[in-house]
């Protein structure tokens, strides 16, 4: 069975917002590939056991919290967390008349960051930057996807599918 190189962080006391903010700043640089809440910290997922070893040593001198290098066994989560996914309809929006470029030093960049919170909560963040690589497009595109049917509609109508399918 796979295992995941992964560090289970916890606060000597309960963390303010700041304290919480600073240990999450400073496992940023060590890159965890994800994070969930638990009480008083939080357990930090890695990709290698050396870049899991690595945050370990650094998170020494963080008086604050206790933390425990630890493997995680995967017991089939991609298989599970996918078994019960639907088809997703895409209709036709005006973004989608864009033309493709493959050049990336022309492309605009979109990251969208899933992180786990407590009670099976997830929060989704979408960020969408670099317009200026579109050169002179970029304004208008940066007020397509900031428009009523942008970005703000594509994420709503997924938080209302994700809402429903919770509901089932």
């Amino acid at each position: 069975m796979r295992v995941y190189p992964a560090l289970r962080i916890t606060f000597f006391e309960s963390p303010s917002e700041e304290q919480m903010d600073l240990l999450l700043a400073l496992l940023d640089d060590f890159r965890p590939t994800a994070i969930n809440d638990i009480e008083n910290g939080l357990i930090a997922y890695f990709g290698r056991a050396s870049v899991r070893d690595n945050a370990l040593a650094h998170l020494g001198a963080y008086e604050l919290v206790d933390a425990l290098a630890e493997e995680v066994p995967d017991e089939n989560w991609a298989e599970r967390s996918q078994a019960a996914l639907t088809p997703v309809t895409v209709g036709r929006h005006p973004l989608n008349d864009l033309k493709f470029d493959p050049d990336a030093d022309r492309a605009s960049e979109v990251e969208v960051t899933f992180t786990a919170l407590a009670g099976r909560r997830t929060r989704v963040d979408l960020e969408h930057r670099r317009f200026d690589r579109h050169g002179p497009d970029g304004d208008g595109l940066r007020r397509a996807v900031d428009a009523p049917d942008g970005w703000g509609y594509v994420v709503g109508r997924y938080q209302r599918a994700v809402r429903a399918e919770g509901d089932r």
